[in-house]
């Protein structure tokens, strides 16, 4: 709420003092209150998250985010003290101050020394400094979220982690910052579904039986391996490093397929009609022999 009527800075830093007085009673963030306007506020703008400050421990709460609301996450590493300056886990962080935004109205925001608008990272609650002033944003809120609203509804959900999964429904608590969870709030470096004892995010057989007791550093036994890709597993393969595409029998070994032998044909020998190369002189020697004895004249006798 805002108050602008014309009253002098006295009534109304008096009538601010009176109202933060009462809500402290009954509230459970702090409200800061403006020297000028005597308008107090419960909400801190950062640029893109919206804060409120815990009266009893001075941490800071996420209630909404972009616009919009969101589930109240507490940052535990943050300090704000009594002068509104701010102190995280990684050091000193500015402080909590009034600032003229670009309506020209008194908002409250965590500026840095330089007077630049911090932003939060909704993810590990990390503030980092900005290039934007107060004056630079717009419709910017001074109220309390509605998720506060009632006391007696305050409720503020505890995520050590910064998982999004709060610590009342989260079954790993310690996740890495930066890591995608699940529904339960693990991640794949926490989980190991198939007991193997390598984590999900490095196990490339994440479905090996619990029976088995040996696997290698990528989470796989031997039957869920065909190093040389024969189409045999690696524990029934006699020779796991067939040359990729080669024929092999059972036991993943080559299979050697020899060529036919070659039969030579002894030569034909053609014999022809008057008889082989030999043959031939003899009969012609006979053939002269009687030629002559028939030849001979008669009455000349031997």
């Amino acid at each position: 709420m805002r108050t602008f009527a014309r009253l002098s800075v006295s009534a109304l830093w008096l009538g601010a003092l009176l109202t933060a007085s009462a809500r402290a009673q009954s509230l459970p963030w702090r409200q800061f209150v403006d020297d000028v306007t005597g308008e107090d506020c419960g909400l801190i703008n950062a640029g893109n998250t919206e804060l409120v400050i815990l009266t009893n421990t001075g941490q800071f709460v996420i209630v909404s985010s972009n616009g919009q609301d969101v589930a109240d996450v507490l940052l535990a590493d943050t300090a704000v003290g009594a002068d509104g300056s701010v102190i995280t886990a990684f050091g000193p962080a500015g402080f909590i101050k009034f600032a003229t935004d670009a309506d020209g109205f008194a908002s409250l925001f965590w500026v840095s020394l330089t007077g630049r608008v911090f932003d939060v990272d909704g993810f590990t609650g990390q503030p980092a400094e900005t290039d934007k002033f107060p004056e630079e944003f717009a419709n910017v809120l001074c109220d309390a979220c509605p998720f506060w609203d009632d006391p007696s509804a305050c409720v503020v959900v505890i995520d050590d982690d910064r998982d999004g999964v709060p610590d009342d429904g989260d079954d790993c608590l310690d996740t890495p910052i930066g890591e995608a969870v699940d529904a339960g709030g693990c991640s794949c470096s926490q989980l190991d579904d198939d007991g193997d004892t390598i984590d999900n995010c490095d196990d490339l057989c994440p479905d090996t039986p619990d029976v088995v007791n040996v696997v290698d550093a990528d989470g796989c036994a031997c039957f869920e391996i065909d190093s040389d890709g024969d189409g045999v597993d690696d524990c029934d393969d006699l020779c796991p490093t067939s040359q990729l595409g080669s024929l092999v029998d059972v036991d993943g070994c080559p299979i050697v397929v020899r060529p036919p032998p070659i039969v030579v044909q002894p030569p034909t020998v053609v014999i022809g009609v008057c008889g082989n190369f030999i043959g031939a002189p003899l009969m012609i020697m006979f053939l002269s022999l009687g030629l002559l004895r028939f030849a001979r004249p008669r009455g000349l006798g031997m």
